[in-house]
């Protein structure tokens, strides 16, 4: 009971007052059900210029009576009726039956896409399905863009219209400051886009200071979304590339944006690779996010052709590249404070593609239901870096909750090294300090470790899903693409299986090293072909 308490005092401590006072009004005052008021002037709804984005996968299918309803890759049928309050695949699956995310699907009529939004907002209005401020915002902005599709092809618009009216309403007084971060930025652009559809000052008002408080707040000074997930990172990205389509170009937002956008541009081009993959640090996968390449196509819809290249600092993130390799490294520590739902204990950890192939990498997520598969892909033990009788050098714990964190500083850095420091006090009390040193030359990355414990300590490095070991002995690793990886001072290395997560509920059977020494080691990747 006292280490639990212990715990979550370490949790709290980080939490702003304002993240306080939010969520015991929203405790003290819970919505149990949508109220429905009325647009008067429905005349005065317009229109907004929806910025073209591709397709929906079939989301939802009806064979007769029934519904298939397919999300994050997990699948379920309902006879007659869609069940919207399901969580039996969990909170986040749930949460994406309720986006309706089905508007953007190609092979649903434009009258079967008004009788499941009617369906679903009767289930709203009477308490069956609780209004929640993160679903309403995202189920708001592809309601706006499908009335704006389809405005003289509805006929049910002027109820659709009064649901949408009402979900503003509700969004207005719900906001996410409890939670701050994305949440808090969708409530806002979800606000903006209805502020512009029903032409109120008053949503378009309270978006504009959250923007103007949040953008600075938020976006680092390296185009980074300061959660550190490259996935939530694109999801931003479309959202600022979605208003500037919209919105007026001489307004102050679209000025903002237009900047925001460009250097978020600059970020995520450094968080890739070359063949177009994404970096899998913190919560990130595969298919929750556009593509790089397809934002890059909004971007230019949006009249952004060129952005000027980042150059990695304040995300914690370090790139370094030649014409062999990329490697990218985690310097970073629990980021933000306040708001670390979605980081992992993964500080010093790295990822390293050759010619363009993957070769060692982050495993990625692929669920956020607690147990025993959110702990590990939260665990330190599931990144490329070092642990103590598998202990997390932060306190990872529940589905987004952050006890004690380490102090990570980088000592040292130049364009082809880096050294970085990590300090925690483990469950024993003991002080655990770990020295990274990565040197980065055209043949090879070299990675020396040392510790300040007197007992083995243990390295672990994931290799991609398809990539198999050749050769493995106490002090060499030859992998059947051509990589060659040598050792020193090393007590043993062996061969482990994991799970790698392709996409949330996708995953693939892959292998890794692992290896045990005592006080220092050093790690030479020879690159293939070199």
């Amino acid at each position: 009971m006292f280490r639990k308490m212990k715990r979550i005092l370490h949790t709290l401590a980080y939490v702003t007052p304002k993240q306080v006072v939010f969520r015991l009004k929203y405790l003290l005052a819970p919505v149990k059900s949508l109220k429905i008021k009325h647009v008067r002037s429905k005349e005065k709804v317009t229109p907004i210029q929806c910025l073209p984005i591709p397709y929906s996968n079939k989301i939802i299918e009806k064979a007769g009576s029934e519904y298939h309803v397919t999300l994050l890759n997990l699948s379920t049928k309902y006879e007659n009726q869609i069940h919207w309050a399901d969580d039996s695949y969990g909170q986040l699956w749930n949460y994406h039956l309720q986006y309706a995310d089905f508007l953007r699907q190609d092979d649903l009529s434009v009258t079967e896409k008004e009788d499941l939004l009617i369906d679903l907002y009767e289930w709203l209005k009477s308490g069956k399905l609780k209004p929640e401020p993160y679903p309403s915002s995202l189920r708001i902005m592809n309601l706006i863009r499908f009335l704006s599709e389809n405005p003289e092809s509805l006929n049910k618009k002027n109820e659709l219209i009064d649901h949408l009216y009402s979900e503003l309403l509700f969004l207005e007084n719900r906001l996410e400051y409890h939670l701050l971060g994305n949440h808090l930025m969708e409530n806002a652009f979800a606000l903006l886009m209805g502020g512009t559809y029903f032409q109120s000052v008053r949503w378009n008002n309270i978006a504009n200071a959250i923007f103007l408080e949040q953008v600075p707040e938020q976006i680092l000074k390296d185009g980074g979304h300061f959660e550190r997930s490259p996935m939530y990172h694109l999801i931003l990205l479309f959202r600022f590339l979605e208003a500037l389509y919209y919105l007026p170009s001489d307004s102050e937002l679209y000025s903002l944006f237009l900047k925001t956008s460009k250097q978020m541009l600059g970020w995520i081009d450094q968080m890739s690779f070359r063949n177009g993959d994404l970096a899998h640090f913190n919560d990130s996968t595969d298919h929750q996010a556009y593509s790089k390449k397809q934002i890059l196509q909004m971007a230019q819809k949006c009249g952004i052709s060129e952005y000027s290249p980042t150059i990695l600092n304040e995300s914690g993130y370090r790139r370094y590249e030649n014409e062999n390799a990329s490697l990218l490294v985690d310097s970073c520590g629990i980021k933000p404070d306040y708001q670390p739902g979605h980081a992992h204990a993964d500080s010093l950890s790295f990822i390293l593609y050759s010619h363009g192939k993957p070769i060692v990498i982050d495993p990625g997520v692929s669920t956020y239901e607690a147990g025993k598969r959110r702990n590990w892909e939260r665990s330190t033990k599931a990144h490329n870096t070092i642990t103590f009788r598998e202990q997390n050098t932060a306190d990872v714990w529940g589905k987004f909750r952050v006890g004690k964190r380490p102090d990570v500083k980088i000592v040292e850095e130049s364009d082809a090294e880096c050294i970085l420091r990590l300090r925690h006090k483990l469950e024993s009390g003991d002080l655990f300090e770990h020295h990274r040193k990565f040197h980065f030359s055209h043949e090879y990355v070299e990675i020396f470790d040392s510790v300040t414990l007197n007992e083995p300590v243990e390295g672990r490095i994931h290799l991609h899903p398809g990539i198999k070991i050749k050769e493995l002995t106490k002090n060499k690793v030859i992998l059947d693409e051509g990589t060659v990886i040598k050792l020193q001072n090393i007590l043993l290395v062996e061969e482990f299986t994991y799970k790698c997560s392709n996409a949330f509920n996708v995953r693939s059977n892959s292998i890794g090293i692992r290896y045990e020494f005592d006080h220092d080691t050093t790690l030479r990747i020879y690159f293939p072909g070199t």
